[in-house]
């Protein structure tokens, strides 16, 4: 694994991953549409966001881009979309503010199609025993109310590496932070097995 120290870099992958997606992409956690720049034209965009007061913005952003579908206001945990109905799944700087991360995941792998992807970049909890943790857990209280629930101890790399999906690429990156603390990021991918069976869930076609 490779381990780079600039933002640059970082945002060199994002494009890179996130610009190769196909199909029908879900977006979880999609904002105020910041990804439509660096997503292919062609894609059949569905956005989850669960803050009804962004809704608005990510609509026209996405009518704005050739989107027609309408956002979905839903939360990660429960996406209402059916089995295997993308080809892909979108997450930037989404889990660390989900309640449950493995239900995310969970669902993220329902969704899939076998052999679909799921690109994620995050900000992520600093190893174990370290000032970068110190600092993080000194920080949580303060990011969650500022920051939508944002955890920064969350340990979202070995929730993803747990998960049924398979991860395939996964680039890590120490960020400036506040106080000269660094941040480390994670950017990368994971697939849904082609022989993965999915338990059948509340399907609900959109």
């Amino acid at each position: 694994m490779t381990t780079a120290h600039d933002q640059d870099a970082l945002d060199d992958q994002t494009r890179r991953l996130v610009g190769a997606l196909h199909g029908r992409v879900l977006e979880i956690g999609a904002g105020n549409g910041e990804n439509f720049d660096i997503l292919a034209s062609g894609i059949d965009w569905v956005g989850l966001e669960p803050n009804p007061k962004r809704l608005d913005e990510l609509a026209y952003e996405a009518d704005r881009n050739g989107h027609s579908t309408p956002p979905l206001n839903a939360k990660a945990e429960n996406i209402p979309l059916p089995d295997a109905s993308v080809d892909a799944v979108l997450g930037t700087l989404v889990l660390c503010s989900v309640t449950d991360t493995d239900r995310v995941l969970a669902e993220v792998e329902r969704v899939l199609k076998p052999g679909g992807s799921f690109v994620f970049v995050e900000h992520v909890g600093a190893p174990p025993r370290t000032w970068r943790r110190v600092a993080q857990r000194i920080a949580a209280p303060f990011m969650k109310l500022a920051a939508g629930g944002c955890d920064p101890v969350r340990d979202t790399e070995s929730r993803i590496r747990a998960s049924r999906l398979a991860v395939t690429e996964m680039e890590h990156y120490d960020l400036p932070g506040t106080l000269g603390v660094s941040v480390p990021f994670i950017a990368g991918r994971a697939v849904k097995p082609v022989e993965s069976v999915t338990p059948p869930g509340s399907a609900q076609p959109v």
